[in-house]
């Protein structure tokens, strides 16, 4: 150890300017991981779907309903629906009072694809801009195509304060038409898709809004659909390491924030008869380890019958954390989940030290996004210019255009 220098030798020279450290990401994070309770960081690890508390006025406006759960569980995240989404000043003034009302920043977050998927839609009051499917875009064969759409969708999105987008689908099909996924995907070409998926990552997260990729390890040759029950893919490792992963790599090395996971049942990957969601080889050993994501792990909605009919809410939230989860999307009852995964805490099932690392993770994309300490009302962004403007819809002519199809 050098030896301590007295005041005087310290002291910086007569005349010069001193400029405080500027402390790192990692130390803000850790600063205000030890700053919050265990309660705190649990609910982190939540994302709330406001129409599950009070019907459609819940998801209008911030409801008492709304206070009430933001002051019990204080959820990580809220997602929006259509429903949400009625007029520019309703939408802004939704986000910013969830914002306002919130301790600790809110992620909000939709589901805005394009396509046959899109929560934001040209209507009276919110003229947002009609994006194509992935289809038609995948159609085109130009990544430059995926990244001008997806730079549309992010720059619409950012402008309302929704700061987390559920696409792209990295999905493969090879019947568009009897597919689960559909016009969803970019389409059935492993290395056209990967190309596809990377490019419309960086196109959203290049607008300050997170890119979630869905539905790993892969949706799109599923024969049903996991909203209604249970569904079963009959491929080993080596199919999907060869075809169905190769879209995820790319959106991991395009640096996505977040990968959603697929309620599939893969049972000649996974042994224990339970969804990918729930698999820690899944979420760990392949995504973590083998492929070496570092973002945040995002269930599909637990809300689906490939869950629900078989695990309650909140035995569903601890095996998801168990198996490597950062987020929990729409719980049915989230206060059951969140007294379930803090039971879980309690009773030493899950260690605390392993919701650290899911809240250092949701800190730090926080922080990164500018969603730690952003001033809403200093944003200075006019939704009225920005949705459906005259550069935005010959973007989509352009597409349009290059594919041929007019969807």
């Amino acid at each position: 150890m050098p030896p301590a220098r007295d005041a005087e030798e310290a002291a910086p020279p007569a005349g010069e300017t001193v400029h405080p450290r500027i402390p790192s990401e990692r130390e803000i994070v850790h600063a205000f991981l030890s700053s919050i309770t265990i309660e705190e960081k649990i609910g982190q690890l939540i994302f709330v779907d406001l129409r599950n508390l009070a019907g459609a006025a819940s998801a209008v406006t911030v409801s008492p309903q709304v206070i009430a759960l933001l002051d019990s569980i204080r959820p990580g995240g809220i997602i929006l629906f259509s429903e949400s989404f009625k007029t520019i000043p309703q939408v802004w003034d939704l986000i910013f009072t969830l914002q306002q009302v919130s301790d600790i920043p809110l992620f909000i977050a939709t589901d805005q694809e394009g396509g046959v998927v899109s929560r934001l839609s040209n209507r009276e009051g919110l003229p947002a801009t009609t994006i194509p499917s992935q289809e038609t875009i995948g159609s085109t064969g130009d990544p430059a195509m995926a990244y001008l759409a997806a730079e549309i969708i992010g720059r619409e999105l950012y402008c309302l304060g929704v700061n987390m987008n559920f696409a792209p689908v990295a999905d493969l099909v090879s019947d568009p038409e009897s597919s689960v996924i559909g016009s969803r995907s970019y389409g059935s070409d492993a290395d056209l898709v990967a190309r596809m998926v990377g490019s419309a990552v960086e196109g959203i997260q290049g607008q300050g809004v997170s890119s979630v990729v869905k539905h790993f390890p892969g949706h799109g040759e599923a024969p049903s659909d996991t909203h209604a029950g249970e569904s079963i893919l009959d491929f080993d490792e080596e199919r999907f390491m060869s075809r169905e992963l190769i879209p995820f790599i790319a959106a991991i090395e395009a640096g996505c924030d977040g990968i959603m996971t697929a309620h599939l049942r893969l049972p000649r990957i996974v042994k224990d008869p339970v969804p990918a969601t729930f698999s820690p080889y899944i979420l760990q050993t392949i995504m973590r380890e083998r492929l070496g994501f570092e973002g945040l792990i995002i269930t599909d909605s637990l809300s689906m019958k490939a869950v629900e009919l078989f695990w309650d809410a909140g035995e569903a939230a601890v095996l998801a954390v168990e198996a490597g989860a950062d987020i929990l999307l729409m719980p049915r009852n989230p206060h059951r989940s969140f007294r379930a995964v803090l039971d879980a805490v309690a009773s030493g099932r899950i260690p605390e030290e392993r919701i650290d690392r899911s809240v250092e993770r949701i800190l730090y994309i926080k922080l990164r996004r500018g969603i730690l300490g952003l001033d809403y009302q200093a944003l200075n962004l006019d939704p009225s210019v920005i949705l459906g403007s005259e550069a935005h819809a010959e973007g989509v002519e352009r597409i349009r255009s290059a594919s041929g199809k007019n969807d």
